[in-house]
C-alpha cells in the first residue's frame, strides 16, 4: 500500500518501543529487536527509489500480471475479505 514516507517512517521505530520490556512476541527467544538506521532510510526512500523499479520489472518480465494498489487500510481490508471468495 502506497503511503507517503512521512506518515511511515515515523511509525517504524515505534515497534521495538512498544515491547520495550519484553521479547516481541514475533521474535525468536535470543534475538533482540533493534532500529536499524539502514532500514529506515529504505522505508524513507521507497517511493521515490524503488517502487518504480519494482513496477518496471513487473511490467517487464510480468506485463499479465494483475497488479493491485491498496491506497488505505478499507481498501486493505476490502482486498483481504474478498481473497478467500474468489474461484
Amino acid at each position: 500500500m502506497p503511503r507517503p514516507a512521512t506518515s511511515s517512517a515515523p511509525r517504524w521505530p515505534r515497534s521495538p518501543l512498544g515491547h520495550r520490556a519484553e521479547r516481541r512476541p514475533d521474535l525468536p527467544q535470543g534475538c533482540p529487536e533493534r532500529v536499524d538506521l539502514d532500514l529506515l532510510r529504505y522505508v524513507w526512500r521507497y517511493p521515490r527509489r524503488s517502487r518504480p523499479r519494482v513496477l518496471a520489472a513487473v511490467a517487464a518480465y510480468a506485463p499479465d500480471l494483475p497488479v493491485r494498489r491498496l491506497r488505505g487500510r478499507r481498501h486493505v481490508a476490502r482486498f483481504l475479505a474478498g481473497i478467500g471468495k474468489r474461484s
